[in-house]
C-alpha cells in the first residue's frame, strides 16, 4: 500500500534527432519515500529478439510492452542525447493513487504487459491517458472540450519541420484515415499533448472543478538550436528542378536518345511506390496507412507499362493505361486542394513529370521538337 506521501507524476520527454524519437516520449512515475519506492513505468518498450521482428514491425504486428525501471536508469538515455525531460505531479486523492499503482503493477505482470501497438490510437502516450482515465472516470469529462479542427497528420507537422524528407516519407505512407480530425483525447497520442491537454482538464471534486496536474518541473534541461534547411535540401524544389529537366529533355532531345529510355526508371519507381502503398493498405495492420490516395499518381499498374517499353504489350493496351494514368495525374495536379486526403505539395512536380512522359508517349510527334 502507498503511504499518504506517495506521488504519481508524468515524465514528458523532448523529441530526439532520430526519426523514432522525433515525436518525444512519455512515462509515468510512482514515488513513495516512506515505502522506499521509486519506479518509472514506460509503455514504449519492444524486444529486438522477437521472432520475425522485421516482418512483424513492417506489418504492424510487433508487440510492445510495459517496462519498469528506476528513474536514474530511465533518464540515462535522455542525458546522453541531451533531450529535455519535465515532470508534472498528477493531483490525485490517496485512493486514486493506490488505484493507479495497482493498475500498473497488474499491467506489468508477464501475461498483461504486452499490447498491440498502434501509432495513432494505442501507443506509449495514449496508454498513460488510459491509466488516468481508468481511475478518474467519470470525474473527468474528456468530451467537454471544444471539437478539434486539426487532423492526426497535421499534428505531426511541427515535429518534422527540420526533417523535410522524413515529412515527405510519412505523408506518402499515411492514408486517408490520417486526415480525420483528432478529438481532444485522441490528440494525446503525442506526448506533448498529454501535458498541454491535461492542464486544461478539471476533475470533479465534490462539485468543485479542481486541476488535474500540478506545475511543470524541469528534470533535465538542455539548450536547443533551430536548424535552417536550405532550399536545395528540400524535396519539393529538387523535384521541380527534376521536372523541368524532364520537360526540356522531352521537348528538345531526339526520340532515340538515352534520356527517353529513362521511362523505365520513372514508371518503374511509380509502380513500385504504388505497390508499397497498396501493401501497407491491404497487407498490414497499420490503419493509418489505409486508403492511400497517393496511388492516384503512384500506382502499381505502372508496372504493366514496362512490357510496353520493351514492345511486348499491344499498343492499344498501352494507350488505355496511359490515358488512365493521365487522368489520375491531372486529378492530383489540379485538384490537390480538394482531395479528401492532404497530399504533400512535393508530389505535384512528380505527378507532372509522369504526366509529361505520358503525353509524350501518347503524342510523340506533337511534343518532341527534335
Amino acid at each position: 500500500p502507498l503511504s499518504p506521501s506517495a506521488t504519481i507524476s508524468i515524465y514528458t520527454c523532448a523529441p530526439g534527432d532520430e526519426l523514432y524519437s522525433v515525436f518525444g516520449h512519455t512515462a509515468i512515475r510512482i514515488k513513495d519515500p516512506v515505502q522506499a519506492l521509486d519506479q518509472v513505468y514506460n509503455y514504449g518498450i519492444f524486444d529486438f529478439d522477437t521472432p520475425n521482428f522485421y516482418i512483424k514491425f513492417i506489418r504492424g504486428q510487433l508487440p510492445y510492452k510495459l517496462g519498469e525501471s528506476k528513474p536514474s536508469i530511465f533518464l540515462r538515455e535522455y542525458k546522453h542525447y541531451k533531450r529535455g525531460v519535465t515532470e508534472n505531479i498528477v493531483l490525485l486523492e490517496p485512493s486514486e493513487k493506490q488505484a493507479v499503482a495497482d493498475f500498473l503493477v497488474n499491467n506489468y505482470k508477464p501475461e498483461n504487459r504486452y499490447y498491440a501497438y498502434d501509432f495513432f490510437y494505442d501507443n506509449c502516450a495514449s496508454r498513460i491517458v488510459d491509466v488516468v482515465d481508468t481511475v478518474l472516470t467519470p470525474r473527468v469529462n474528456w468530451d467537454a472540450q471544444p471539437p478539434s479542427k486539426v487532423s492526426f497528420r497535421d499534428l505531426l507537422d511541427p515535429y518534422l519541420e527540420q526533417k523535410p524528407w522524413a515529412d515527405l516519407g510519412i505523408d506518402l505512407i499515411l492514408g486517408l484515415n490520417s486526415d480525420a480530425k483528432a478529438t481532444f483525447r485522441q490528440q494525446m497520442y503525442l506526448p506533448d499533448f498529454i501535458l498541454t491537454n491535461f492542464k486544461q482538464l478539471r476533475v470533479d471534486r465534490d462539485s468543485v472543478q479542481a486541476p488535474l496536474i500540478g506545475p511543470t518541473v524541469d528534470v533535465l534541461s538542455f539548450e536547443t538550436s533551430e536548424i535552417i534547411i536550405p532550399w536545395w535540401q528540400k524535396p519539393a524544389p529538387l523535384f521541380w528542378v527534376l521536372c523541368l529537366l524532364v520537360a526540356l529533355g522531352t521537348y528538345f532531345l531526339r526520340p532515340g536518345h538515352f534520356f527517353h529510355r529513362l521511362d523505365w526508371l520513372w514508371f518503374g519507381l511509380a509502380g513500385i511506390a504504388g505497390a508499397l502503398f497498396l501493401f501497407m493498405w491491404l497487407g498490414t495492420d497499420h490503419e493509418a496507412c489505409y486508403r492511400n490516395l497517393n496511388m492516384l499518381w503512384a500506382n502499381p499498374l505502372y508496372l504493366l507499362i514496362l512490357p510496353a517499353l520493351a514492345k511486348r504489350l499491344p499498343k492499344s493496351w498501352e494507350r488505355i493505361l496511359l490515358l488512365i494514368f493521365a487522368v489520375f495525374n491531372l486529378c492530383v495536379i489540379l485538384g490537390i486542394k480538394w482531395l479528401p486526403q492532404d497530399l504533400n505539395i512535393a508530389v505535384i512536380p512528380l505527378a507532372l513529370l509522369l504526366l509529361i512522359r505520358i503525353i509524350y508517349r501518347l503524342y510523340p510527334k506533337k511534343i518532341n521538337r527534335a
